[in-house]
């Protein structure tokens, strides 16, 4: 669910700037004229509130360019965390597997030295019967 809503914002993110981005062509195309069009004090006037307008439109097009960069980076971080635990878990699988290898491999040992003592009294009975025979 958390990517899903990601990528809507997402690409909410890349239509809001590319929307801000045909917004501020327009802006830069109409300061021109309306400057040409009007007086020097009318000028002034018309271009003041243009101006603010074309700086708030141009600082909300870097703050999104900036969130689509971090959005990017997010988008990465989060593959590059399902890739290691998904890594993690085949690891954790591997380590049990190789414990239970181990368990038994110890096991079997045991039951070696068991039967070789037993062999090994069997053989000094033997021996000792020899011995006395």
């Amino acid at each position: 669910m958390p990517v899903d809503c990601s990528s809507v914002s997402y690409m909410q993110l890349l239509e809001e700037n590319s929307e801000l981005t045909k917004q501020l062509s327009r802006l830069r195309d109409v300061k021109p004229q309306q400057a040409s069009e009007a007086g020097n004090e009318n000028a002034q006037v018309v271009k003041s509130p243009l101006e603010r307008e074309l700086e708030v439109a141009e600082a909300k097009i870097a703050d999104l360019a900036k969130a689509l960069h971090d959005k990017a980076t997010e988008v990465e971080l989060i593959d590059e965390k399902a890739k290691l635990a998904e890594l993690n878990m085949a690891m954790a699988e591997r380590v049990q597997k190789l414990q239970e290898d181990l368990l038994k491999t110890q096991t079997q040992l045991q039951d070696s030295n068991d039967k070789a003592d037993l062999l090994e009294f069997r053989v000094f009975e033997l021996e000792e019967d020899a011995e006395k025979a």
